[in-house]
């Protein structure tokens, strides 16, 4: 999974014309979705499957950030100013995009 998190965020940086800072935030958010995950699975992250990446991983994602006290709505996981839920829904409709386009059958 980490390959494909790497050729993603230089699809962003490449064909996005994403900026440096949009980029690194993308990382941020998706690494740490995908740690958590992995921890969840009782697997490494180079581990992880697409299948793992779903809505019953989202959502646990979400609660784990509001057990921690940080709002769903509010908080991001590196303390950013863009609302996790959003972050994270809208990294990974554009990694699903990207993902379907180059490793899922």
């Amino acid at each position: 999974m980490n390959d494909v998190l790497k050729a993603f965020l230089k699809f962003l940086e490449l064909n996005r014309n994403a900026s440096r800072h949009t980029v690194r935030a993308y990382e941020s958010d998706l690494s740490q979705f995908l740690s958590f995950v992995a921890v969840e699975r009782g697997v490494k992250r180079s581990q992880l499957l697409p299948a793992n990446l779903d809505r019953a991983a989202i959502r646990g994602f979400l609660a784990e950030l509001h057990r921690t006290g940080r709002s769903r709505a509010t908080a991001k996981p590196n303390g950013g100013r863009c609302p996790a839920a959003h972050c994270l829904i809208r990294s990974a409709r554009t990694a699903l995009s990207f993902g379907a386009r180059t490793w899922m059958p």
